[in-house]
């Protein structure tokens, strides 16, 4: 950025994955931009969009995983 003159000029490669100097978001963090803040599939950045869709496949697994072991513990009970 550049405040010469009391104007700011800003540049940004928004199809660009960003780089964090701290830390990294997590795949979750890319999934909940997405769904605070949908926008046309042109408009989302290939990384963003496989880091977000990885996510929620992972999630969908997780949930099947909990699922086929409550279902186990009911049949082990006899429910």
């Amino acid at each position: 950025m550049d405040a010469s003159d009391g104007e700011l000029h800003q540049e940004c490669d928004w199809m660009r994955e960003p780089v964090f100097e701290d830390s990294s978001a997590g795949a979750g963090e890319y999934a909940i931009e997405l769904d605070r803040y949908p926008r046309d599939p042109e408009f989302i950045p290939e990384w963003l969009g496989e880091r977000a869709a990885a996510y929620e496949k992972r999630k969908e697994r997780n949930a099947r995983r909990r699922e086929a072991r409550r279902r186990k513990r009911e049949q082990e009970r006899g429910d």
